[in-house]
């Protein structure tokens, strides 16, 4: 006779319950090292590092801490090696004949993330505690880089630089709080996804660290003063508009740290007017949408490429004639033309669905990806491959705990 059919509380065996214990583990040690990772030493970025990442994010996925069911999806295991296929046929068609085939370790990795079962990675009591320490330590960095906090500068361009040596020390010289992200595209994307967690967690809790950490969120996102930023400034803004009724209160939390957002805005900004900084996020050539998209931005020149050769998409091949960043759907259109990119984006939307059980959160985290990717392909980040699933069992997580009822 089971213990249910005796009308006995269901206390799982031991061993199943040291395999959950183990498995919780997982979930926190995924954001740690999405948010601390180090990707540079002295300040030089260190290839063999942001490439580690990626096969860690993979053997995570593949360890004892996933245990349980399969890891991986088989539909997304098969878009996984379509996504491969496309990538060596594109190389082997491209006109350039040096390869960069590091470049197939993160997109190995986000083929990974997109067959995960991230959805059913179990998040522990403990988790909570975790993320509040993490977004709390980052908030506290941002502030000091904001006010000009040179020790914690010096600290962040020498394990933090990314991308290329000088991004980091160029951020946090203009005093942008980039923190581990390196730009402030990545970076507004960070403190969205964190906002997005704590905003969830205090509709589920009521607790309102949680809240002061939500709006710490948006109100230092404001001194990264980027088109990127400004989106997430909207994204909150439309979360904070549908806060429960009866609560005024959260509204005059909201502009009281926003105001500090903006001040902090102001301090790095010094006297740049506000003309100044919509021209340096919209306007400006080497920054923001006319950096990126129009004649003479970092992407034209892929964009051209893409023009005149939409059928012969350069894979894993390498020219210092296009940029590989900067825009996700260019690099997808670039590395493996329209079903790379459909294979992708496709295989975002599909994860999404599969994975986030709620139907808000599922919205959310779909207008956001595809949103931010705009700015910044964030798919092949070391750092997103490693916090998506975080994002997406914790936001399961919060599903469960929170009441049935209308917002």
């Amino acid at each position: 006779m089971t213990a249910i059919a005796a009308g006995l509380p269901d206390v799982p065996s031991p061993a199943v319950a040291a395999t959950g214990t183990r498995r919780a583990v997982l979930a926190p040690v995924l954001l740690v090292l999405a948010l601390f990772g180090p990707s540079s030493i002295g300040g030089v970025v260190n290839p063999t590092l942001v490439l580690g990442w990626s096969a860690v994010t993979i053997a995570l996925f593949l360890s004892p801490l996933a245990a349980g069911r399969a890891p991986f999806r088989p539909g997304g295991l098969w878009l996984g090696a379509a996504g491969v296929s496309v990538l060596a046929v594109a190389t082997f068609v491209s006109p350039y004949g040096q390869l960069a085939l590091g470049a197939l370790v993160p997109y190995s990795a986000a083929f990974a993330l997109l067959a995960f079962r991230a959805g059913e990675l179990p998040v522990g009591r403990g988790t909570e505690r975790w993320l509040a320490v993490a977004n709390a330590i980052v908030l506290a960095l941002g502030v000091a880089i904001v006010s000009g906090n040179d020790g914690v500068r010096t600290w962040l361009v020498q394990w933090y630089t990314v991308v290329y040596d000088d991004l980091v020390a160029n951020m946090t010289g203009w005093r942008k709080p980039v923190f581990s992200f390196g730009s402030h595209s990545t970076a507004a994307f960070a403190y969205y996804l964190l906002f997005l967690l704590q905003w969830e967690t205090w509709r589920a809790k009521g607790t309102r660290v949680a809240l002061v950490l939500a709006i710490g969120n948006a109100a230092v996102s404001l001194a990264l003063t980027s088109a990127a930023a400004a989106g997430f400034a909207v994204l909150a803004l439309v979360r904070l508009a549908r806060a429960p009724r009866g609560r005024l209160w959260v509204w005059g939390g909201f502009v009281a740290l926003v105001a500090g957002g903006v001040a902090l805005a102001g301090e790095a900004l010094g006297p740049l007017a506000l003309d100044d900084v919509l021209r340096l996020a919209f306007g400006a050539d080497d920054g923001g949408f006319r950096g990126r998209y129009l004649s003479g931005g970092t992407i034209a020149g892929s964009m051209s490429y893409i023009a005149e050769h939409p059928l012969r998409p350069v894979g894993l091949s390498y020219s210092t004639d296009v940029f590989y960043g900067d825009s996700g759907p260019v690099e997808q259109l670039l590395r493996g033309s329209v079903p790379l990119l459909l294979l992708v984006y496709g295989g975002v939307i599909v994860w999404v669905r599969a994975e986030v059980r709620d139907a808000g959160h599922r919205r959310q985290l779909l207008v956001a990806l595809l949103l931010f990717e705009l700015g910044f392909s964030s798919l092949t980040f070391f750092r997103f491959s490693l916090l998506l699933p975080f994002v997406v069992a914790y936001l399961n997580h919060v599903s469960d705990l929170r009441p049935r009822s209308p917002e």
